[in-house]
């Protein structure tokens, strides 16, 4: 019998699922692995507390597991990363665009809501804190979702912005899929992951309406999937592939 662990690693989370080769065995859920969120120390500490609940819970040691896979942003080829490093979390956004906003004289209802939030007085304050390294920018997400439908012009641009970011690195991945196999993308379905692409539409939308403008034969599965199922698939398959014969064999 073959086992097989997936690790959906975020900013806020950290998801785990070990599985046979028919079904998932076990899951666990602690804080975030990711080093730039915590440090080093706490992100081994969420790691490890994962990893020992599924392998306890499955009666799988961590020793027999025959391949992984890790999900998590921005380490995925060199190119995607720099891609990454250049645009920046819709809540980062946020901020530029109401600095921006202040700076031509306005003074737009996403700061008000923003100091609110943050229990601060004024710009200074924020600056301060969105300079801090620990400062988590998708905290804000709740706060420029309302301004946007309260009819704030930054927070709906914000948001908009993000969508369309999300649909740049789509399409460089289909651009990179369809060097290896031309003419994948005309039969390519899109799913997405995540409680921001589930629950905000201003930002689903737009990444929706970008890709078709360019790719309109995409089908969208509906809903959003587990990213663990996708990491879970992606390990059995590494392990299927290796045990395929090479062409020049058979």
């Amino acid at each position: 019998m073959k086992y097989f662990l997936g690790l959906d690693i975020g900013g806020t989370k950290t998801a785990c699922a070990l599985a046979d080769e028919q079904k998932i065995l076990a899951r666990s859920q602690a804080g975030s692995a990711k080093v730039l969120r915590v440090s080093k120390d706490e992100a081994a500490e969420h790691l490890r507390r994962v990893l020992d609940t599924v392998s306890a819970e499955s009666g799988i040691e961590l020793a027999d597991i025959t391949a992984s896979c890790i999900g998590t942003a921005g380490i995925a080829v060199a190119d995607v990363t720099e891609w990454l490093r250049e645009q920046m979390a819709s809540g980062q956004q946020a901020l530029r665009r109401v600095f921006s906003a202040i700076d031509a004289g306005e003074e737009p209802l996403l700061l008000h809501r923003v100091l609110d939030h943050l229990g601060l007085q004024n710009r200074d304050d924020l600056v301060g804190v969105a300079n801090a390294l620990d400062f988590s920018f998708a905290s804000l997400m709740p706060v420029i979702v309302q301004a946007a439908q309260d009819g704030d012009r930054v927070a709906q641009e914000t948001l908009l912005r993000g969508g369309e970011a999300l649909a740049g690195l789509v399409m460089h991945v289909i651009g990179r899929l369809a060097k290896v196999e031309p003419g994948i993308e005309k039969g390519l379905k899109i799913a997405s992951t995540g409680s921001i692409l589930a629950h905000v539409e201003e930002i689903s939308g737009a990444m929706r309406r970008t890709l078709l403008a360019v790719y309109p034969q995409l089908e969208f599965v509906p809903g959003t999937v587990d990213s663990l199922d996708g990491a879970i698939y992606r390990a059995r398959r590494s392990v299927a592939e290796k045990a395929e014969p090479h062409p020049a064999s058979r």
